[in-house]
C-alpha cells in the first residue's frame, strides 16, 4: 500500500496519511472485531472483512489497471540491434611431451 501511495503522491502526504491510519487500525481494530463478535457472530465477522478487504483493493486494482492502459498506449522506441562480433578461433595450447 505504501508503495502505491508513494507513485501517486511524490510528496509523501498519502504514505504519512497511510502510516499513521495503520497505527490507528491496529489499536482499536482489536475492540471492534470483539464487539461484533460478541454482538452478532463469528459469520457476520467474517463477511465484513470479506467486504473490507474487497473494498480496500478497489483503489489498488484502479492504480494497476490505469498503469497497464499508460504502459500500452506508450511509444517505445526500438533498440538499435547490436552486431555481433566476428572472434578469431582461439589455438589450443600445446600439450607437453613426455
Amino acid at each position: 500500500m505504501l508503495a502505491g501511495a508513494s507513485v501517486i503522491d511524490s510528496a509523501g502526504r498519502w504514505v504519512a496519511a497511510l502510516s499513521g491510519s495503520g497505527t490507528l487500525g491496529a489499536g482499536t481494530d482489536p475492540l471492534a472485531v470483539g464487539a461484533i463478535m460478541d454482538n452478532t457472530g463469528v459469520g457476520v465477522l467474517s463477511i465484513l472483512l470479506a467486504a473490507g478487504t474487497l473494498i480496500a483493493s478497489l483503489p489498488l486494482l484502479k492504480m494497476t489497471a490505469s498503469s497497464d492502459a499508460a504502459a500500452a498506449t506508450e511509444s517505445v522506441a526500438s533498440l538499435p540491434q547490436a552486431t555481433p562480433v566476428a572472434r578469431p578461433p582461439t589455438e589450443k595450447p600445446a600439450s607437453p611431451a613426455e
